[in-house]
């Protein structure tokens, strides 16, 4: 899986992106998913020899190692999650998947009948 940006941008920039995504969702109200800390954590996580996530921000886990190499704290984590809430993403990509066949419906726009886009979407694989 590609990262939301190439990592030499991501390297250096990745607090604004995350600064700008903060923006939008708490004071405008818009939640977007491109650089959403959510989605940081859901694909950079590890997992432990009995297959359970380590937290992210763990010693030498995905954040922590480069923020204690830059000497920069972690504050993200204060409030935000450590670990996935894969049931809780798992529901986030169905009401997605739901709205968008919502707004083709208001919007008249004639709808996939094969359903190949929206199985491909909602990860579902129906024969």
């Amino acid at each position: 899986m590609q990262c939301v940006e190439p990592t030499d941008i991501m390297r250096k920039q990745h607090m604004q992106f995350l600064l700008h995504q903060r923006d939008l969702t708490m004071r405008q109200g818009i939640r977007t998913e491109q650089h959403s800390l959510n989605q940081c954590v859901e694909c950079h996580v590890q997992k432990n020899n009995q297959g359970e996530f380590i937290p992210i921000n763990a010693p030498e886990q995905f954040c922590a190692a480069c923020h204690t190499f830059t000497s920069v704290s972690i504050d993200c984590f204060d409030c935000h999650a450590t670990t996935p809430d894969l049931p809780q993403s798992a529901k986030a990509l169905i009401q997605r998947a739901l709205g968008q066949l919502i707004a083709q419906e208001l919007t008249g726009s004639p709808l996939n009948r094969s359903g190949d886009s929206e199985r491909k979407f909602i990860g579902v694989d129906q024969q």
